[in-house]
């Protein structure tokens, strides 16, 4: 345009080409500021092959520019050879001697020097000479009739297909060898024998995934929404450079941590699983460093020769549809069509996979570790094993032992869908805190308390609907509602009155705290109590039992995969309704009751949010109070510690300011929630490609790239039993461990945190503390009448599968 134009407007463009050079000097690092640097990632020396070309082509274009706009000249030389000067004197080649983007960018940088002696290009003003014509090859064939070329030559003989699939192979094979040619690692010391074995191992896990393909399911390598990249607005809509977020994630989260506990490969894999694992992470696009390039390189060969396959086969197919009996097979053409969709499934995963990858790299995440699944496409190996350890309560146990054999966070597939399990507390912080907006309730977590308390639920929402949600159910937990004792007073004396008195009747302290906090929820939500400890109605009793029924069923489709959640199942369906009838009973007593009408939103949606509270304020609550009596039956000195205090305070009726002052009293608390957290597993649902803190890399400290789509999940059960955070003792119950110098953070989270932290944190931490006091006011000395050791049952919360059978003397 400058050349196109005069006067004023010549000297608009004049500027325009000069600002440009301005902006390209971001790219120029050194003393002087002369020296070719790509800024995104050679600092940080994390640059693949791609990116260490690009200075090639910018030193091409910066050279062009002096011959379009010859002012540039001067000021584009120098910087031209001060480049060329600091190329030539560090692009050795690499240990290898191969180093091919870096010498593509050194080569054109030194003949961009060269420009002076070149001509200028020429244009139809400056002695130009071609003359467009667009048959100047010849007759017309096919260029302004497209169907003269119909009948032009004569059909193909046997000899000529011949010829043309030799020639089709020749090109394979030249296009084939030039693509392994410009995509041999040039960073990678290693010799072609040496990577064979690990493709191998990638020819057999694709030998799996194409059968996998039959079916639909994401895999946690999906890419991103249609034409849309990696999400770059922070949670605030400000534009965020990844490469800046996740290098700074990374030093500050790495630079004085500890090492993990368990290395990528662990120990004590056999030869056998450790063959799995590499085939499982392949298959899921999560090797390990050493062999991700080889396995990319080898995912873009299947994709060449896949689309072959596919121009192949539809050829066949269009035969067969058009009569062409001369070019038509006898295969049936619905085979053939068939054929081709998967094979360009296979196609479409694999160029999926490598940009998946790609990204990965850029943004300097590591390949995560993945479970050695025997059934690499449903996992079903994985789903019988789970199901055997829920049924007779261990998962919580395997899950800790999963996480001592293959590291803090790994893949696995949960009836054929890609899972995240993490241990690490800094990645569940980015989770439920620092980036919330990226993992909404959905997945497992949605899954599990959808049947039971709706979609418009505060523990089922997101968004908008969430914060109404929660802003309708504040107030019930304001400081003076809380701190507000009579409420429990009531109930808790129902739980005195019933615990027997002669010291050596055995019962379950369970089953009691669990009537109990029924009561006591109920009470404080509804303002009619289910009085199971006294005189429970036939309805009340009905509605424990859906109740019990409902979140253990619920809970275990999630846990088994989400395929169950959308198979038909009856009977939770009618518990479900009798629940929510329960519910809008006393709902709509209360509101005829003031005369009032129902809240704009109705009585579902109001119904969602009781459910949710007496969910949250019974089984959770209960589950803690429960965890305390039954530490504490085995733990005669630290029922003897907290009856003395008890006794110091001097009184028999506590308010909450005295409550919360007694510290071993607290600290019984707190080391049974760590011990047994009642909320004993959680989980998130990526809503766009993210990236969390750690989990990547050989020691698991790298950043991770998440697609989109992906369910993250995380056990408090595994996290509160962390030797590196709570010593050696981490399995025993001694509340002496915070009065030490323990500081905490994410590490124990048992009522999670961020925005969404429990709502009825200190109402459950106040009915917990006046539980304790009432009854070692009450009572002497707990004794367990069990050897059991712990086995939870999982349902939406955690409760004891054995009960917590003890007896206990009178004071």
């Amino acid at each position: 345009m400058y050349n196109y134009t005069t006067g004023a407007a010549r000297q608009v463009w004049k500027e325009r080409v000069d600002g440009l050079l301005d902006g390209i000097m971001v790219f120029f690092t050194g003393d002087n500021k002369d020296i070719m640097t790509e800024v995104a990632c050679e600092p940080v020396s994390l640059c693949n092959l791609d990116q260490q070309s690009f200075k090639a082509y910018l030193s091409r274009w910066m050279a062009a520019t002096t011959k379009w706009a010859p002012w540039t000249y001067d000021r584009i030389k120098p910087l031209l050879e001060s480049s060329a000067l600091a190329a030539t004197s560090t692009c050795t080649g690499g240990a290898n001697g191969a180093c091919v983007g870096q010498q593509m960018a050194a080569m054109q940088v030194v003949l961009g020097n060269l420009i002076k002696h070149v001509s200028a290009p020429v244009t139809n003003g400056t002695g130009g000479t071609s003359i467009g014509n667009a048959s100047a090859s010849g007759s017309d064939v096919g260029e302004k009739d497209p169907f003269s070329i119909l009948g032009t030559f004569p059909p193909a003989t046997t000899a000529d297909r011949a010829g043309a699939y030799v020639l089709t192979v020749l090109v394979l094979v030249g296009v084939i060898s030039a693509i392994v040619f410009m995509l041999i690692d040039g960073m990678d010391d290693s010799t072609p024998e040496d990577r064979l074995p690990s493709l191998r191992a990638v020819v057999m896990a694709e030998a799996g995934r194409g059968a996998g393909l039959l079916r639909k399911r994401r895999r946690p390598d999906s890419r991103v929404d249609e034409g849309r990249a990696i999400d770059r607005s922070g949670s605030d809509g400000s534009l965020t450079p990844e490469k800046d977020i996740v290098v700074k994630i990374h030093n500050d989260l790495h630079r004085s941590a500890p090492q993990s506990d368990v290395s990528y490969w662990s120990d004590n894999m056999t030869a056998r699983e450790q063959r799995l694992l590499l085939i499982t992470e392949s298959l899921s696009g999560h090797l390990p460093t050493a062999d991700a390039m080889e396995s990319r390189h080898f995912y873009l060969l299947l994709a060449v020769l896949s689309s072959t396959i596919v121009v192949r086969v539809l050829y066949e197919a269009r035969a067969h549809i058009i009569g062409d009996t001369q070019a038509a097979t006898w295969v049936s053409p619905y085979l053939l069509l068939g054929v081709a969709i998967i094979v360009a499934g296979v196609n479409i995963s694999l160029i999926s996979r490598l940009l998946f990858a790609r990204r990965a790299d850029a943004l300097g995440c590591g390949n995560v570790a993945a479970y050695p699944h025997k059934d690499p496409i449903l996992g079903l190996d994985m789903f019988i094993e789970s199901l055997h350890a829920l049924n007779s309560h261990t998962l919580l146990d395997l899950y800790l032992k999963r996480f001592s054999r293959y590291g803090n966070t790994y893949y696995h597939i949960a009836l054929g869908r890609w899972l995240l399990m993490t241990n690490e507390s800094e990645n569940i912080k980015t989770i439920l805190s620092s980036r919330m907006d990226d993992w909404p309730i959905d997945g497992p977590r949605l899954f599990a308390v959808l049947p039971v308390l709706g979609p418009k639920s505060v523990f089922s929402s997101n968004g908008k609907e969430w914060h109404a949600a929660r802003a309708m159910i504040r107030p019930s937990f304001v400081r003076d509602q809380v701190a507000d004792l009579k409420c429990f007073e009531r109930h808790v004396g129902n739980l005195i009155a019933s615990i027997p008195k002669d010291g050596t009747t055995v019962f379950d302290m369970q089953n009691l705290l669990l009537a109990m906090t029924m009561d006591s929820s109920t009470d404080f939500m509804l303002g009619y109590s289910t009085d199971t400890l006294t005189r429970p109605s036939p309805e009340a009793q009905q509605f424990l039992k859906d109740f019990e029924y409902a979140g253990t069923e619920g809970a275990k489709r999630a846990r088994l995969g989400s395929l169950l959640f959308y198979l038909p199942h009856r009977e939770l369906g009618s518990a479900v309704q009798r629940l929510r009838k329960y519910v809008q009973f006393y709902l709509r007593k209360i509101v005829a009751e003031k005369k009032a009408g129902a809240a704009d939103r109705g009585y579902d949606y109001i119904v969602d949010q009781i459910i949710s509270i007496i969910v949250a304020g019974r089984d959770t609550t209960a589950a803690a109070i429960t965890a305390a009596f039954w530490y504490l039956a085995r733990h005669p000195e630290a029922v003897e510690k907290t009856r003395k205090e008890i006794h110091d305070l001097g009184t028999k009726d506590p308010s909450w300011e005295q409550l919360r002052q007694m510290k071993y009293l607290n600290n019984v608390v707190r080391e049974a929630l760590r011990l047994f957290p009642p909320v004993s597993t959680n989980s998130r649902t990526a809503n766009k490609e993210t990236i969390l803190p750690c989990g990547g890399g050989p020691d698991g400290k790298q950043p991770i790239l998440v697609p989109k789509g992906t369910s993250v999940r995380w056990s408090l059960y595994c996290m509160h039993r962390c030797e590196r955070v709570f010593g050696r003792d981490a399995q025993e119950f001694r509340p002496e461990r915070w009065e030490s110098d323990l500081r905490v953070g994410w590490e124990y989270i048992p009522f999670h945190g961020g925005p969404r932290i429990c709502l009825g944190q200190q109402f459950a931490l106040t009915q917990i503390a006046y539980t304790l006091f009432r009854v070692f006011s009450a009572f002497k000395s707990i004794e367990a009448r069990d050897n059991h050791r712990i086995l939870p049952k999982l349902s939406l919360t955690t409760s004891f599968a054995n009960g917590c059978l003890v007896s206990m003397v009178p004071a």
